[in-house]
């Protein structure tokens, strides 16, 4: 039986890997020399100065040199820099139509772990990126997933209870920290992801 949608609920996507293409996971895999997905998003979820660029606390070059120092790369901080900024690609096929569908029953937001570089050169200028009601990004609001301080952080920001928001991340690590917060959290990968999770609630 399909449940029928609260439309005080709000849906809350991560952008790589959910409604966009992050094409540096293959680089990174290569760089990192870590086969395993779970593995490397691990490290690089709890790297130091991951956190410390992703929550707009460092410099692009500061971040280059420390991570080619923390993660003992073979490339140059230079090399690394050129390399970042070529990870990100464009949306993926459907995201638009999809988030146009959502908007129509409750309201929309994202929550993304990104960075200035990333966030200036490429995702800004996605088609969809305008939809949002709430656009959350660790870099700006300086705050980063998995930590319960961005959960409570969307909370206050949607002026949402936790049960209300339906969050949707292609990191089990981070839909377990959700989950654990009080959200809807599901774990999805790409566009047929999320529009089965939001069949099977009811929203599409």
């Amino acid at each position: 039986m399909t449940k029928k949608q609260n439309p005080n609920d709000i849906v809350i996507f991560d952008l790589g890997g959910v409604l966009g293409d992050f094409g540096g996971i293959n680089t990174l895999h290569e760089i990192a020399d870590l086969k395993d997905d779970n593995e490397l998003w691990n490290k690089w979820l709890t790297s130091n100065s991951v956190r410390e660029f992703e929550s707009g606390r460092s410099t692009f070059d500061k971040f280059a040199i420390q991570i080619t120092k923390e993660w003992e790369f073979t490339i140059t901080a230079d090399e690394f820099k050129s390399q970042f900024l070529s990870w990100v690609n464009g949306p993926l096929e459907g995201s638009l139509e999809l988030l146009k569908s959502v908007k129509e029953k409750v309201q929309i937001g994202c929550l993304s772990n990104t960075n200035e570089p990333h966030w200036t050169n490429t995702i800004s200028k996605w088609d969809f990126i305008e939809l949002f009601d709430f656009p959350l990004l660790s870099f700006q609001i300086g705050l980063l997933k998995p930590d319960p301080e961005v959960f409570a952080h969307l909370t206050r920001v949607t002026n949402r209870n936790p049960q209300q928001i339906i969050f949707l991340d292609d990191n089990q690590m981070n839909v377990d920290a959700a989950l654990e917060f009080g959200l809807r959290a599901y774990q999805v990968n790409a566009i047929e992801g999320c529009q089965r999770v939001l069949k099977e609630i009811g929203i599409l």
